[in-house]
């Protein structure tokens, strides 16, 4: 038989030595000691956010992907008019102004999509009593460690001041441009009768001087020539009283898309020297209440700029010639060159776009200005005749451009009592 291993009825194992309690307990307490420290850290860490959280300026909400707040802290509960219990049963697009809730719904979905990590949106807030809070809201995506979109903390900011400040400084900056126009108007108009009966006396004079039955061809050529120069200042003139708003206006009732329609170069879709240009007109448009004249002028200059800027274009330019039925509010027409003080209602939209070279910043806010140009050719009255046009017609009108990215000019005319198709 082999021999036993064990001496009386001892086993090896029993023999082996065995590592001594105490350093077991030694390492058991470092590992308490190690968690309670980490413990500690991050109740910290909690108190903190707890803090920032309720006592917060800065409204934060904790969401579900689809926007259902799950909390919301103190700053924002006041933002929106809701304790902050009831905030539980809102999403945060149900809160939005309604014209900006799709908006709202489309960064929300490419949150949950995870196509983002994070959004910024100005936007308004409905407050429970009704009215608009202006806000700035940031979305922040919440991940698990398997990168898995799991929620959205948004950062809610008040900007009811910032708007506020925005429109005292809008209005001081519109008061002040109301008055520089005003001073301008005030010259162009009397250097325009002043130059006026200056043309008159010479024209007058020129046409008895062709009416002499002994004239000879030599001396009647050069008369003819100072009749078509006064002629042509007489021209000038009219241009100048245009952008004061004197000329006198002949308003009837006038289908704008027909005006369009029968000039040349902008009566339907196609190429032109300078490029594409197209027409769009809305269904049902109303007509408006203008002086034919005077609107076959302004849709002159305005189609005329647009195919300057876009002669240099290497790609083909485009002009886009828009017509649209518009209903304008009071915040609205406040926000537009000509619009403060205009009455709130129905307007017909001429829109002139074009992908051409832009316009510098700089130069932006005097492109109106008589007799300025950033051409080298041309006297620069064009734009301040619409602006004159437009002005004798109460109508309003915008400009927004920028280098290399073409520019969009928007008239927005009154719309006469009866509609009728564009």
């Amino acid at each position: 038989m082999p021999r036993s291993e064990s001496r009386g009825g001892t086993s090896m194992s029993e023999t082996l030595p065995q590592p001594p309690l105490e350093h077991e307990l030694v390492a058991l307490r470092a590992r308490i000691a190690e968690l309670e420290r980490r413990n500690a850290a991050l109740e910290e860490q909690c108190a903190v956010f707890r803090t920032l959280y309720e006592q917060s300026r800065l409204g934060l909400v904790i969401t579900l992907l689809d926007g259902a707040a799950l909390a919301a802290n103190p700053a924002f509960a006041a933002l929106v008019g809701y304790r902050a219990e009831e905030l539980q049963h809102q999403t945060l697009p149900a809160l939005t102004y309604p014209d900006e809730r799709d908006a709202a719904l489309r960064l929300f979905g490419e949150l949950r999509a995870g196509s983002r990590d994070w959004f910024q949106h100005q936007q308004r807030l409905v407050h429970r009593d009704g009215h608009a809070v202006p806000v700035l809201l940031t979305g922040l995506l919440v991940r698990d460690d398997a990168r898995r979109p799991q929620r959205v903390l948004a950062l809610v900011e008040d900007r009811t001041d910032h708007e506020r400040d925005l429109a005292r400084v809008t209005g001081e900056r519109r008061q002040l441009e109301a008055q520089r126009l005003a001073s301008l108007e005030l010259m162009a108009a009397s250097f325009a009768h002043e130059f006026n009966n200056i043309i008159t006396t010479l024209m007058g004079h020129a046409e008895l001087a062709l009416l002499a039955p002994t004239l000879d061809e030599d001396t009647r050529e050069q008369l003819q020539y100072v009749l078509d120069g006064t002629h042509r200042a007489a021209t000038l003139t009219r241009q100048v009283l245009a952008y004061t708003g004197k000329n006198r206006v002949l308003v009837r009732p006038l289908a704008l898309a027909e005006l369009i329609r029968s000039m040349d170069g902008l009566g339907a879709d196609g190429a032109t020297p300078a490029g594409q240009i197209s027409l769009e007109v809305a269904a049902e448009l109303p007509p408006v209440q203008a002086d034919e004249t005077q609107l076959r002028q302004l849709i002159s200059n305005l189609a005329a700029n647009a195919r300057e800027a876009i002669a240099s274009h290497e790609q083909g330019g485009r002009i886009v010639v828009r017509l649209r039925d518009t209903t304008l509010s009071r915040a609205e027409l406040d926000g537009l060159l000509l619009g403060e003080g205009l009455p709130e209602g129905r307007y017909v939209q001429l829109t002139v776009e074009d992908n051409g070279c832009g316009i510098d910043p700089a130069n932006l806010e005097r492109i109106f200005d008589p007799f300025f140009s950033t051409r080298l050719t041309g006297r620069g009255l064009g734009l301040a005749t619409v602006l004159g046009i437009v002005r004798a017609h109460h109508g309003a009108i915008s400009v927004s451009s920028w280098p290399g990215a073409g520019t969009q000019v928007s008239v927005w005319l009154p719309a006469a009592d009866k509609a009728s198709p564009g």
